[in-house]
């Protein structure tokens, strides 16, 4: 599946301006716990045998390492390999956040899951795309993109960066996504989100 290094999430439109502190923050460097200011830890979600996640080679040092999962993430009634579980009704409800993490997909990836906030937000691949389901608004709302096929940013086989910057007073989420060896750049920017 995928080996994950790094994920952070804080609130606002932090990209490229100075960030404030995440509020979640897992560097994932041997330990489950939470750097960010909501401190805490996370817990391995529990998998089928032979498909637990463990700690492994990351980006820069210790990672998660998947690949043992059939298939990332899972709903709440039936286990997958492939999670860290983090209490989300401690995660306020955000008028914008940005969302950071460095990831390895390997060959057989799809789907998986980078990030699931309790039924708000889902960030996954597709082989070689992103997706990215939001559901806020008052009535609630689903908003489900990806990126375009044509401009598939995930690459296989090295270390990724991807941030997705969701500014809630533009209603507009951005996708970005870099590698070891290439910047940064804009893939797609998703409007009336």
């Amino acid at each position: 599946m995928i080996r994950l290094a790094l994920l952070w999430l804080c609130t606002g439109s932090c990209l490229f301006a100075a960030a404030p502190q995440p509020i979640v923050e897992f560097l994932l460097g041997g330990h489950l716990r939470n750097t960010g200011s909501l401190g805490g830890a996370g817990e391995f979600a529990p998998a089928p045998a032979g498909e637990e996640i463990h700690f492994g080679t990351g980006h820069r040092g210790l990672g998660l390492d998947t690949r043992a999962a059939r298939r990332g993430g899972g709903g709440d009634r039936e286990p997958a390999g492939g999670a860290v579980v983090f209490p989300g009704d401690r995660i306020p409800a955000m008028e914008s956040l940005t969302i950071g993490v460095w990831f390895r997909p390997e060959p057989g990836n799809a789907p998986a899951r980078l990030l699931y906030l309790s039924n708000r937000l889902d960030l996954y691949l597709g082989n070689t795309t992103v997706g990215f389901n939001v559901r806020h608004g008052e009535p609630p709302r689903d908003h489900q993109m990806r990126t375009p096929g044509d401009q598939a940013p995930v690459v296989l086989g090295v270390w990724n960066y991807l941030a997705m910057v969701h500014d809630g007073k533009q209603h507009t989420i951005t996708c970005y996504h870099g590698t070891d060896s290439g910047p940064l750049r804009e893939v797609t920017v998703w409007r009336d989100v």
